[in-house]
Formats: C-alpha cells, sequence, structure tokens
C-alpha cells in the first residue's frame, strides 16, 4: 500500500489528471506495487476492494462486482493501462524505499524501541505522511527522524543531548523540520470527499458540478439494484448467481441427467 501510494505521488510530479483517469492510476500503482514488492496480489481482488471503497465513499449500493460485467472488464482494462502508463511516465525507475525499517533501528539506537507510546506514534506518523508528498521529496532517513521527534515531543520525551541526534542518522535539521511541519499540516486541513476518477467526471469537478452528478449516478444504481434485489431468477437459494453453464445443463430432460465432464466434477 505504501509502496503504492510513492508510486502514484511520483507519477503526478511528471503527469496530470488531463493525461490519465485517476482510477486507472490508483489501480496500475496497486497492481505495480505489488510486484516490486513481490506480494502477488489477484487483479480481481485489487479490483473488488477498489471498487467497494468507491461505492463506501460515494454511497453506492454496495454489490459485488461479478468477473463477468462489463464494469468489472472495464476496471481491468483500466488497472493494465494505468500500469503501462507509470511504467513508461516513470521511466521504469519504480524502486521505492520506504522508512520504516530505519525508524525501527533508530528507536533501537536512542533506546525507544520498548516505549509504551513512541514507537507506534512514530508509526502512525510515517502512515499519515503518505498523505503528502515527503515521500518524494525527501530522503527515507529524513522522514524516520521526524516521525520520530513529533512523536518523542508529542509525548514529552527528551531525546540525547550532546551532538544532535538526527546528524547521527546522516539528517538535517531543516529537513526534519520541514517534514514534521508538512505531516502536521495535514490535521489542519479539510480533507477532500469527492475527487474525479475519470476524464467525464473532471469536467464536472471543473464546473463544481461533481456532487450533483454522483447524487445522480447514486440514485441510478439504487435503482438498478433495487431491480436486481426484486429478480430472483439466475441466483440459487443464497442470493449467489448461479453458474450459468451448470444451470443450462440442470434444466429440462434434454439431456437426460449428463452433464459435461468438468460440471459431474463440480456437482
Amino acid at each position: 500500500m505504501a509502496t503504492a501510494q510513492v508510486l502514484l505521488n511520483r507519477l503526478f510530479y511528471v503527469a496530470s489528471l488531463a493525461e490519465i483517469d485517476l482510477q486507472s492510476a490508483v489501480l496500475g500503482a496497486l497492481l505495480l506495487a505489488s510486484k516490486v514488492e513481490e506480494v502477488p496480489i489477484r487483479m480481481r481482488d485489487i479490483i473488488i476492494v477498489v471498487d467497494m471503497l468507491i461505492k463506501r465513499d460515494r454511497r453506492y449500493p454496495m454489490n459485488v462486482l461479478e468477473t463477468h460485467c462489463e464494469e468489472y472488464l472495464s476496471m481491468k482494462d483500466d488497472m493494465v493501462n494505468g500500469e503501462l502508463f507509470i511504467l513508461r511516465s516513470l521511466g521504469f525507475n519504480v524502486r521505492v524505499q520506504l522508512p520504516y525499517g530505519m525508524m525501527v533501528t533508530y528507536l533501537r539506537s536512542l533506546g525507544l524501541a520498548n516505549h509504551e507510546i513512541i514507537p507506534q506514534m512514530s508509526w502512525n506518523y510515517l502512515n499519515d505522511g503518505l498523505r503528502s508528498n515527503v515521500y518524494v521529496c525527501y530522503q527515507p532517513q529524513a522522514i524516520a527522524c521526524a516521525a520520530i521527534f513529533l512523536a518523542a515531543r508529542q509525548c514529552g520525551v527528551k531525546l540525547t543531548t550532546g551532538v544532535p541526534w538526527w546528524e547521527v542518522f546522516d539528517t538535517n535539521e531543516r529537513d526534519m523540520l520541514n517534514i514534521a511541519r508538512t505531516i502536521m499540516r495535514l490535521y489542519f486541513e479539510p480533507q477532500q470527499q469527492l475527487v474525479p476518477l475519470n476524464q467525464d467526471e473532471l469536467k464536472f469537478y471543473l464546473k463544481a458540478t461533481l456532487e450533483q452528478h454522483i447524487n445522480v449516478e447514486r440514485a441510478r444504481r439504487q435503482q438498478l439494484f433495487n431491480v436486481a434485489a426484486d429478480d430472483d431468477s439466475g441466483r440459487d437459494e443464497h442470493g449467489l448467481p448461479q453458474d450459468p453453464v451448470a444451470a443450462h445443463y440442470r434444466q429440462g430432460d434434454d439431456h437426460n441427467g449428463d452433464y459435461p465432464p468438468c460440471i459431474q466434477e463440480r456437482t
């Protein structure tokens, strides 16, 4: 997740929403990050999770996408195109070094690894920093020092005296304080609720009518959801879509109960 966010931040330093849909960029970044970090994730799982998050934020009906529907196939194409666009835009430079491991090492060096609050709070500051551009503008050791600095200051813990502790970790005070200010500024800025996911929504966003457009789309989806809920055909006793091939062979007596071998194994 963190790697995907860093790749996305890098992308929008060299590209704009006029060149690629945000939804396509997000899907592509998640797929690419899973490959970079060598944590394989099925494309289907990424698409379904992203779709559910979009529906939750926009209060759309929370129905799970079926893998053969048009919307799912469209998001799959967006994912592949988004991944290729990110690779081309970044010149295939997708190496990401995160500061989490460094932060743990620094905490041990400062004798704070077993503190009740500081380790978790420092980790939280690193996570919150992903909402800003610090991972693109500063080195990971500086980000780790800034997170420790904020956590120690919040807990009222005085760090080592004498030689500035951040210099031991190859960080200068100016960068550390700039990162700390950027992270703290996030807590005082209103969070953007509605963002344009594609070119059509971008036009509504620029006209300040995106909210009205989403309200209309929400009503349309709710109507379709209600119609589908009233129609039980094509679904089993649990309300799940039936296998269309198996259902076909189960209808009538033309086949005398002789199913294809693949269906015999499943039934």
